[in-house]
């Protein structure tokens, strides 16, 4: 398996690429193989061509770029976005445990610069990933930076609590649902309040813990309606 694996890294180091996609692959190729540097180099080469596309201007045009599953995203950046998205199939496939914690630190630091250049989404990306490497301070900084007038930090808060919980910081996601909480019920809109709730419950039903995901749901100013429907559901069961 090792030796499969070495040729076929090297088929990527050697290879002609065409394409931000094929350095993205050609990344996480690396990262599985424990090629820090290289890694961190690939991501300078994307970021780099992304530059001189925008200069060009062939970048993607701002509208093009504001919308993921029907949520309006004003603050969004398309190239971050596809940055941060390749750190986290990198980080995915790479032998963290195993790593030196310099290497770890130095992923870490790239992650932080780019996880605080976008918006909510990214922000949670960002977070899971830094968790991964052992820095949940950094993740819960990233999900700090995000602009409290930006309704997707909700997904901020939701991605950094779920990542929390799955490596047992239980006391840790305590305090950033009570962060969340105090930013959703002091944001104008409700939408944002009502996607933080319904998701953080959502994260605590995953672990099969409903008594957690009520307390959750009882946090909603509103006890009527759809929410009432969910909360009288659960307790039944």
């Amino acid at each position: 398996m090792a030796r499969l694996l070495g040729l076929g890294v090297d088929t990527f180091r050697h290879a002609t690429l065409t394409s931000l996609h094929a350095r993205r692959l050609t990344a996480i190729a690396l990262a599985q193989a424990g090629a820090i540097d290289e890694v961190l180099a690939q991501l300078t080469a994307i970021a780099n061509i992304q530059a001189a596309r925008r200069e060009s201007g062939l970048s993607l045009r701002k509208g093009d770029q504001n919308l993921l599953r029907q949520v309006k995203r004003p603050t969004a950046d398309a190239d971050i976005d596809f940055q941060v998205y390749t750190m986290q199939e990198a980080v995915r496939t790479m032998p963290v445990r195993q790593m030196p914690r310099e290497e770890r630190i130095e992923l870490a630091n790239r992650l932080v610069l780019l996880g605080t250049q976008s918006d909510g989404w990214t922000a949670a990306g960002a977070a899971a990933t830094l968790i991964e490497l052992g820095a949940a301070k950094f993740a819960i900084d990233v999900v700090e930076s995000i602009s409290a007038k930006d309704p997707t930090k909700a997904e901020g808060y939701i991605g950094l609590v779920r990542g929390l919980l799955a490596v047992e910081e239980p006391a840790l996601a305590e305090e950033q649902i009570q962060k969340g909480l105090e930013w959703a019920h002091a944001y104008p809109g409700r939408n944002p309040e009502r996607a933080l709730i319904w998701g953080l419950a959502q994260v605590y039903l995953e672990r099969n813990q409903p008594d957690k995901a009520l307390t959750i749901l009882d946090a909603w100013r509103e006890p009527t309606g759809f929410w009432h429907n969910v909360r009288t559901f659960f307790a039944r069961a």
